[in-house]
């Protein structure tokens, strides 16, 4: 691992020995099991708040100083708002991880 740190440290903001075989893969399924619940939660979280007339723009820079902040919000929340559901990705892509 460490041979070839430099060279992942080019392409990874995070290099990490997460255990023995196996192990980064559960990490990986950790990754995407949080991340899940967050894009969900964010969806709900901008329906709700369309539903009860909020502005959608300064909700998600007011909660974005907050515990709820994420990726999900502050990059996939914008663009759902802006009128963008481009995924970025598909779902099939994501299955694969599951």
């Amino acid at each position: 691992m460490e041979q070839v740190r430099p060279i992942m440290n080019k392409y990874s903001r995070a290099v990490n020995l997460a255990g023995g075989p196996g192990q980064g893969q559960h990490t990986k399924m950790v990754n995407q099991i949080i991340l899940a619940g967050n894009m969900a939660g964010t969806v709900e979280g901008l329906m709700y708040a369309s539903k009860m007339g909020l502005d959608l723009h300064k909700t998600i820079e007011t909660i974005t100083l907050g515990a709820a902040s994420s990726t999900a919000l502050t990059v996939l929340g914008k663009r759902m708002v802006d009128g963008n559901f481009d995924p970025g990705f598909y779902v099939v892509h994501y299955i694969k991880d599951l």
